[in-house]
């Protein structure tokens, strides 16, 4: 009887793991969130003039108010999150060039849930080019997406428009090119 419980413990908890990567949520994955009474909880104002932060991996503070006169591609991910990583793997790959960040466009990406060393220890495996951070205990997560949650998921903000895009699950550069122009 121990070895009945024991395998139904690891079948919860491999379910409990893979509930929270993006391609379990197939509901959700291919609808588009916006502004308005269908949409999870978060802000409804310019990214400029947002409160949110995270912490950088040099372990400072980082305001949103601080990525302004551009697009702002917030992506949240997990370390452990085979679709975070597929996300972030193709839209570095259709870079020009895969060790620069585009410059018409700020993209973040905050790892939920984890610590520095974590997040030092993804950027470098997945060899993202642009800012990385944490958010361990989800609070900006939470002001965009309230309690629905699922990873990767991200917000984009344009200048002078706010927020234009919400969405849990993985997005392809295309789409969000829809919203911040194509990336140069």
């Amino acid at each position: 009887m121990d070895s009945i419980n024991l395998r139904l413990f690891f079948v919860y908890s491999l379910f409990f793991l893979l509930s929270a990567c993006g391609s379990s949520i197939a509901d959700v994955t291919d609808s588009r969130l916006v502004l308005g009474a269908t949409n999870p909880a978060g802000p409804s104002s310019d990214l400029a003039s947002l409160t949110g932060r995270f912490v950088g991996l040099d372990s400072k503070t980082k305001n949103l108010e601080s990525f302004e006169g551009k697009p702002v591609v917030l992506v949240f991910a997990q370390d452990l999150c085979s679709d975070c990583y597929d996300e972030h793997e193709a839209w570095i790959g259709s870079l020009k060039d895969s060790k620069l960040a585009p410059e018409n466009v700020h993209i973040i990406t905050v790892l939920v849930g984890a610590t520095n060393a974590d997040a030092t220890a993804w950027q470098k495996d997945v060899k993202a080019p642009w800012t990385v951070g944490i958010d361990n205990k989800l609070a900006l997560y939470k002001s965009y997406f309230g309690d629905a949650f699922g990873t990767p998921a991200l917000v984009v903000g344009v200048p002078g428009k706010g927020v234009q895009y919400k969405h849990i699950g993985i997005t392809k550069r295309t789409k969000v090119e829809e919203f911040t122009g194509a990336w140069e």
